[in-house]
């Protein structure tokens, strides 16, 4: 079966690309393709107007720089883009991606949806990140995936919430399912991950070792 691979390293780079070309297309009307408050703030230090901003081509880049909706903040577009990706690959294994809200583990071993958690008075506190996918057809399972970029800031509480997982997964996960951490890009721990879970059925995996595991059950 071929493999799906990509460079995790460069998806940001060329989504930041793809998004300078979409803002030039648009040309500061399409508002999907630009960010209005960027392009106010332009408008306001420069003076210009956009009709004499498109009339010359290289300030019509400058404020596409600018103003082009910005990679870094698409949250989980890297992810979604890695997930659908090796979906494809398969016709018996099912990956599905979940909202925000979909499936949250709770710290007594429950998967509760948003409904479900207020309906029991509790909040998200009382459980840890929600899962990003859930496993469905000749393999079931719940999976965290995260692409990292350096070190710092919120890239290092990554860590604490795959070392929650795992945890999660050790105490309250099923014999029958697989719990998936999804790790690419720069900065995971593999080595101490590892060495926290105490399950076979917990996968601690790039995207390609993920396909790995999965073509056994195809």
């Amino acid at each position: 079966m071929k493999y799906f691979t990509t460079d995790v390293k460069n998806l940001k780079k060329e989504r930041q690309e793809k998004n300078y070309q979409l803002c030039t297309l648009g040309r500061f009307v399409d508002k999907d393709t630009f960010n209005p408050k960027a392009l106010e703030r332009f408008l306001e230090y420069t003076g210009l107007t956009v009709s004499k901003i498109l009339d010359d081509s290289i300030l019509h880049r400058t404020a596409v720089m600018y103003c082009a909706i910005d990679a870094n903040r698409q949250g989980g577009k890297d992810e979604h883009f890695i997930l659908d990706g090796i979906n494809e690959r398969y016709n018996n294994i099912t990956i599905k991606n979940l909202t925000a809200t979909a499936a949250r583990p709770m710290r007594d071993g429950r998967i509760l949806n948003k409904k479900e958690i207020n309906q029991h008075r509790l909040t998200k506190e009382n459980g840890l990140k929600t899962f990003d996918f859930k496993l469905l057809g000749n393999v079931q399972g719940w999976g965290t995936a995260k692409v990292k970029n350096g070190g710092g800031g919120h890239q290092d509480n990554v860590t604490r919430e795959m070392l929650e997982f795992i945890e999660w997964a050790n105490k309250f996960g099923k014999d029958d399912n697989a719990y998936v951490a999804l790790l690419d890009g720069d900065g995971h721990n593999f080595d101490l991950l590892n060495k926290t879970k105490q399950r076979d059925n917990i996968w601690i995996v790039d995207h390609v070792s993920f396909q790995d595991k999965l073509n056994q059950y195809e």
